[in-house]
C-alpha cells in the first residue's frame, strides 16, 4: 500500500524566497518528490481536462517520470500512483498532520 508522506522544504534560499511545499510520496518502495508550490497551472488544466497522465509527467518533472515509468509499465498502476500524489498533497493542506499512513 502507498505512504504517502509529507515534509516541510528546507532550503537556504534567503528569507525573501518562500519555501515550497516538498511533497514526498513513497510507492511502492521508490520515493518520489514534487513541490507543490511550483505546480504550474498547465498541469491543472490537463487534470481537469482528463489528461491525468500528462499533469503528472509535468508534476513529476521527466526524470522520476521515466522512473516510474521504468519501475511501473502496467496503465492500471497509475490510478494508485495517482491517488497516493494526492493523499500526499492533501496532508501539506492539514496543518495538524505531517504525514500520512
Amino acid at each position: 500500500m502507498p505512504r504517502p508522506v509529507a515534509v516541510p522544504a528546507v532550503t537556504d534560499e534567503p528569507e525573501s524566497a518562500p519555501a515550497g511545499r516538498i511533497v514526498t510520496v513513497d510507492y511502492e518502495g521508490h520515493t518520489y518528490t514534487y513541490d507543490l508550490d511550483a505546480i504550474e497551472i498547465d498541469a491543472l488544466e490537463d487534470w481537469d481536462d482528463g489528461r491525468k497522465i500528462r499533469a503528472v509527467r509535468s508534476i513529476l518533472g521527466p526524470e522520476q517520470w521515466a522512473a516510474y515509468k521504468s519501475r511501473h509499465r502496467r496503465a492500471v498502476e497509475i490510478d494508485r500512483f495517482m491517488a497516493a500524489l494526492l493523499d500526499a498533497a492533501g496532508a501539506l493542506g492539514n496543518s495538524s498532520a505531517s504525514s500520512v499512513s
